[in-house]
């Protein structure tokens, strides 16, 4: 992260610290904008979201913190012949299914895929 980020970041969390949760999640929005690939952001918004009851827009940052790291694990090589041998490789080692999607996610992604799941349940009731 960049010395802004890191000053949004240490500044939202002394807005939290303070219980002005409405203005942290404000700024911690600002800083997730910005994809960085440090979990800490997205965590303390989904934490944030949760205190003030509101699945959705955990929900949505959920999604969102998972399609940020997942791009960042999942990259397109250029070259088919590395592509497919990559692939016949995670194939191989049991880390991607039959049609290539990858059954086993790096942390943090896991940890926000099951608590997608415990978000959309309660979002759908």
């Amino acid at each position: 992260m960049n010395l802004a980020v890191i000053s949004e970041v240490k500044h939202a969390e002394q807005l939290e610290q303070e219980g002005n949760l409405d203005e942290a999640a404000k700024l911690y929005e600002h800083v997730i904008r910005s994809k960085p690939l440090d979990e800490h952001p997205y965590k303390r918004l989904m934490i944030i979201y949760r205190k003030l009851r509101q699945p959705k827009d955990e929900l949505r940052v959920i999604k969102f913190s998972i399609s940020v790291f997942e791009s960042k694990y999942i990259k397109k090589s250029r070259s088919k012949k590395l592509t497919d041998l990559s692939t016949a490789l995670m194939k191989s080692s049991g880390l991607v299914n039959a049609k290539g999607k990858l059954t086993v996610y790096p942390e943090p992604i896991n940890k926000w895929m099951k608590r997608r799941e415990l978000v959309e349940k309660k979002v759908k009731k």
